[in-house]
């Protein structure tokens, strides 16, 4: 799945995380979709253009490093949490 354009479908009942800045928030979500057992595919060949950095280029660099930096956070915390819960079930 890739961040910059993405769509599912809004019956999925999957959360998604708008606490995210930046970076990240498609992966959590991606993760959550592949959780309830449900396919993410990307499809080759669809008229999207993207321009690198086209929004983000217009907010201060400072800002969107900061942003960055606590998405980092948020998604390494939530990933640390969500593999420690699954070793302690596979252990229990």
């Amino acid at each position: 799945m890739t961040g910059f354009c993405f769509m599912f479908r809004a019956d999925l009942d999957v959360p998604f995380d708008e606490k995210y800045q930046l970076w990240y928030g498609d992966d959590d979500f991606e993760d959550r979709v592949r959780a309830k057992g449900l396919l993410v595919a990307r499809i080759e060949g669809l008229p999207i253009d993207h321009s690198a950095m086209g929004s983000t280029r217009l907010i201060d660099n400072d800002t969107v490093q900061a942003w960055i930096v606590n998405d980092r956070q948020r998604w390494e915390t939530r990933t640390r949490a969500t593999f420690q819960h699954l070793a302690q079930s596979v252990t229990a």
